[in-house]
């Protein structure tokens, strides 16, 4: 199988349609919008914010020059490959992340198609884009 660099984790890694996904989000995080990779978490366990949690987040942007801990991040996202899911199954999967996690801005990819919404006090917003990092400190 071919293998692909993640900046995030410093490590190569096996280069499958939703790896693809993902470092196409985590450069455009970095380019278009500005987060900092080492504000970046991929393939982030749960078990590190609740003991026993099963699940890993595809992509975690960490809040902490926002004075916030690590069950609070900047962003959570979730990728899919095309054909691998669709945005119910998606909705679904996330919704049991957002019972450990309570992120500023939710993100969903599946392929190309991106949907972002941003969360406050338990609502829900779907908005156009994502606002660049540094304009949300």
């Amino acid at each position: 199988m071919p293998i692909q660099h993640d900046p995030v984790r410093k490590k190569d890694v096996a280069a499958t349609p939703e790896e693809d996904v993902r470092q196409q989000l985590v450069e455009w995080l970095r380019n278009e919008k500005k987060v900092p990779l080492h504000l970046m978490e991929t393939e982030f366990a749960l078990a590190k914010v609740r003991k026993g949690a099963q699940g890993r987040v595809d992509l975690l942007v960490h809040a902490f020059r926002q004075g916030r801990g690590v069950a609070k991040p900047w962003l959570l996202a979730e990728c899919k490959r095309v054909g691998e899911c669709d945005w119910k199954l998606l909705e679904v999967q996330v919704n049991r992340y957002l019972q450990i996690l309570s992120p500023e801005f939710l993100l969903l990819q599946i392929g190309d198609d991106r949907r972002v919404l941003h969360l406050n006090d338990g609502t829900s917003t779907l908005i156009h884009d994502l606002p660049l990092f540094k304009d949300s400190l």
